[in-house]
């Protein structure tokens, strides 16, 4: 199981470091400008965020199988797209189902590889998260094998060997009962965890970038987010955990400068 989980992360940075690589071929293919270039990497970016945040309150309900069958059929299906598309929309849907499946696959893995190693967390999840860097490297290295004149299509399909390996292992696998379910902690306290002051943050982001794709005004977003802010308020009825808080406002910066980076890479390099 818990390799399962490794080549399923080892499937998020193929598809991560393979768009950045490709993006300059995408724009001479379909005459992309600069902005649908940043576009596009921009969205294999904030669905990946809203998939985690989405998986997370319910996977306990749907399970850990079905939500990593879902990240697979995401990066098959985004691959697909991607391979047959004829412009600017494809590829930005494309990259988009690509995120969703790579925040499942988040949601899932980290859970899963907590409830399976609960009294030596720290080392297996340091373990499992070197899938990350290294699918970075695996796939850029055979990327990069495959030569500069090689079709940008196959390079797509790369995704396609860690997306089989998980895909198969997966079907065998025994996923185990959520970690917060088996200790018979509520469900709301789980969400006091997170309080008030980080759902505000959550949400803030989360509606002006959905707010940003859907043309909504200022108002209009101002709205959404207090409804959905004081919802969440009323039912928690806490300000959240302090560590929390501290944690979650560290990850602002630290996820903008590595996945930002990553996602400019190549250009920077080239």
């Amino acid at each position: 199981l818990f390799w399962t989980c490794f080549i399923a992360l080892v499937a998020t940075s193929f598809g991560f470091i393979i768009r950045a690589q490709i993006i300059g071929d995408l724009g001479v293919h379909f005459n992309l400008s600069e902005t649908q270039k940043g576009e596009i990497l921009g969205v294999g970016l904030w669905p990946f965020a809203l998939s985690i945040i989405l998986f997370s309150l319910v996977i306990d309900k749907i399970g850990y199988g079905r939500s990593l069958a879902f990240a697979f059929i995401c990066h098959v299906l985004s691959a697909i797209i991607t391979i047959f598309a004829t412009g600017y929309q494809m590829l930005y849907w494309g990259t988009f189902i690509l995120a969703l499946g790579n925040g499942a696959v988040e949601a899932v893995i980290n859970p899963v590889v907590a409830t399976i190693y609960p009294k030596d967390k720290t080392k297996w999840l340091n373990i499992l998260h070197a899938g990350w860097p290294g699918g970075l490297v695996l796939g850029g290295l055979m990327a990069l094998i495959m030569g500069p004149g090689a079709d940008w299509r196959w390079k797509v399909g790369l995704i396609f060997i860690p997306a089989a390996f998980y895909g198969f292992m997966m079907i065998r696998a025994k996923f185990p009962v959520h970690e917060r379910v088996k200790a018979g902690v509520p469900y709301k306290t789980m969400l006091q965890e997170v309080g008030i002051i980080g759902a505000s943050i959550v949400v803030v982001i989360m509606i002006a970038e959905i707010g940003q794709i859907f043309n909504w005004t200022l108002a209009l977003k101002i709205v959404i987010s207090a409804v959905l802010i004081i919802g969440y308020g009323f039912y928690v009825r806490s300000f959240g955990r302090p560590l929390f808080i501290l944690l979650l406002l560290i990850m602002l910066p630290l996820a903008t400068t590595e996945l930002g980076t990553d996602s400019w890479k190549g250009r920077i390099q080239a």
